[in-house]
């Protein structure tokens, strides 16, 4: 049976080292200087495992294509090495399947061992391998000023330096040979100048015990960085193409202004805490899985919105606690990009192709274009593949040329006769025809490259962004005798809709409302012993907590993450 599964491993470490230097003057003025500097590097492994693919690695690779009778594969016995070029160099076909010339790299590597310690170099799984080196330098420093007793005003500036080093390492899923060769490296480096501005403000107030009121606006950064590199795949003519992503993404900025308040109320009985919020993006990132690989996209977007936090004791030992917030999170007005679930945009004159069995990159071709393809027959009678179709994509957008006439584009004018009265030489097995009346089309008169049409995402929710949460506990504590002390605890959590892309289609991206809910009782002891028995989702309830869709050349399979099971466990602690 069919079986497939996921894994992400990774590797990295860093080092950081910062200075800090803070004065302690007696005056109005003080001041904090500093720098640091970092080192990161990881290496991520996604690979994808379908049983499938193992077979079809080899069944149709080695000394003869589609030779079933090579017998199954066994795992650590046999793995395609017989006609690598790496074991001896060149090998001779077998005589038995045909014999022929020498080749080299005929065979799909098939990694042999279990997945506790792959190799890494099979072709017979999708592995998406990322690695990447940071270096990442900063100078900051920030003053502040007490203008009275109750007005202190902060301003300060970072100067920050990324370096980043990514290496392009293309997915072979299929393709022949052994490894996972990179294709080139990427080196970018962004210069930056962020900061804030803080102005906190503690008047005395006769129904207040203690008040802040504070405002700021800080300009933030983050970094761009390379995108990784489209799949190779296998190849059956000159026309595939693998596909070609964007090299690299912007980075990103943000404008954020605050406005709030912290209050002690009832001689410290009550805590109430609420602030506003406004953030302007310019380049926010959002990432997307496009051909079997993923790639970030930028966007202007707007968040605005409000939290509350409070904490109630009424008497000792009870206590009660609330937060919740609410926020409007859109793109900006003019934002548009290929929606990979419906790239013709509700357009019924176009329709989606797919490039070949094997291949990325799905594209948009007009319906009469594809229709017309249909129509076209092989010359030869062993082939009926109809013609040009399967490929089509790569005729149109990678060649240039009409996928029916694998000609340049040439518009029907009253002196010419039109298009569709010769043949097209280049199909598989052979010429075909193109049917009478076939006026012809421009690959060059297609939205975004044949990619699909630009959905207008003006003022479109952005992802993960639920307009309104709410957080409540209340717990009670009492003595139990004199050295222990006992806890009864319980927290309740909802989220409202949100969506899972930016796309905001509707019910595909919807992400349903949830609720959880946890119990705990804790009982501590004086001497630094504490007994925790907790029933995390007492309701059990299963809920969609975000997701992301994998790219129609893999049939928009839709990964999702999901609550966690009621669990109910006990934890002893001893602190010293």
């Amino acid at each position: 049976r069919l079986l497939a599964e996921d894994l992400v491993r990774q590797h990295s470490w860093q080092a950081n080292q910062e200075f800090r230097l803070a004065s302690s003057f007696s005056g109005p003025f003080n001041f904090s200087v500093g720098g640091n500097y970092m080192h990161y590097e990881t290496v991520e492994d996604y690979y994808v495992f379908i049983n499938s693919m193992t077979a079809f690695s080899w069944i149709f690779s080695g000394q003869g294509a589609g030779d079933r009778t090579r017998g199954p594969w066994v795992p650590n016995v046999s793995d395609g090495s017989e006609c690598l070029g790496r074991f001896g160099g060149l090998k001779y076909n077998d005589p038995a399947h045909g014999g022929g010339e020498p080749t080299v790299n005929q065979c799909v590597y098939i990694d042999p061992n279990p997945i506790e310690s792959l190799d890494g170099n099979g072709h017979n799984y999708f592995r998406s391998n990322n690695p990447y080196v940071l270096n990442s330098y900063a100078a900051f420093g920030e003053g502040y000023f007490d203008v009275t007793p109750d007005l202190k005003l902060t301003g300060g500036l970072r100067w920050t330096q990324d370096q980043k080093h990514f290496t392009l390492v293309p997915s072979q899923l299929l393709s022949n040979g052994w490894g996972y060769p990179s294709n080139g490296v990427v080196d970018q480096q962004w210069d930056a100048i962020t900061g804030r501005a803080a102005v906190n403000w503690t008047p005395k107030l006769n129904f207040t015990d203690q008040t802040l009121v504070f405002g700021s606006f800080a300009h933030g950064y983050k970094a761009g960085g390379a995108n990784p590199p489209g799949p190779v795949l296998p190849t059956f003519s000159e026309a595939d193409a693998n596909p070609i992503h964007p090299l690299t993404f912007k980075p990103e900025y943000i404008d954020a202004f605050e406005l709030g308040t912290k209050n002690t109320l009832f001689d410290g009985a009550l805590t109430l805490n609420l602030s506003a919020f406004y953030y302007d993006y310019t380049g926010y990132q959002i990432s997307e899985i496009v051909d079997r690989t993923a790639i970030n996209l930028n966007f202007n977007a707007k968040i605005k919105g409000a939290e509350f936090e409070a904490v109630w004791e009424p008497v000792p030992g009870l206590r009660f606690n609330a937060s919740g917030g609410y926020q409007d999170a859109r793109a900006n007005k003019g934002e548009n990009a290929v929606d990979l679930m419906d790239r013709t945009a509700g357009n019924t004159d176009w329709m989606v192709v797919r490039p070949f069995p094997t291949q990325a990159s799905n594209c948009i071709l007009p319906v009469s274009v594809v229709t017309t393809l249909l129509q076209q027959q092989n010359w030869s009678d062993m082939n009926l593949s109809h013609g040009n179709s399967v490929l089509s994509c790569s005729h149109a957008y990678a060649d240039l040329t009409d996928p029916v006439t694998q000609m340049p584009y040439r518009a029907p004018t009253p002196g010419n006769p039109l298009i569709g009265s010769g043949t097209a030489t280049g199909a598989i097995g052979g010429p075909t025809s193109i049917p009478a009346g076939y006026q012809g089309f421009n690959p060059l008169s297609a939205p975004n490259g044949g990619a699909g049409f630009s959905k207008d995402l003006s003022n479109n929710t952005l992802p993960n962004a639920p307009p309104f949460t709410l957080s409540l506990g209340a717990q009670y504590s009492v003595p139990l005798t004199e050295d222990w002390a006992g806890t009864l605890r319980t927290d309740f959590y909802w989220q409202d809709d949100s969506w899972a892309r930016i796309f905001n289609d509707n019910p595909y991206d919807r992400i349903r409302s949830y609720t959880n809910l946890n119990l705990t009782a804790i009982l501590t002891n004086q001497g630094g012993w504490q007994v925790m028995g907790y029933i995390k989702n007492v309701l059990n309830t299963t809920a969609i907590t975000g997701a992301f869709l994998n790219s129609d050349d893999s049939n928009l399979t839709t990964n999702v993450f999901l609550t966690d099971p009621r669990l109910i466990g006990l934890r002893i602690t001893k602190n010293w």
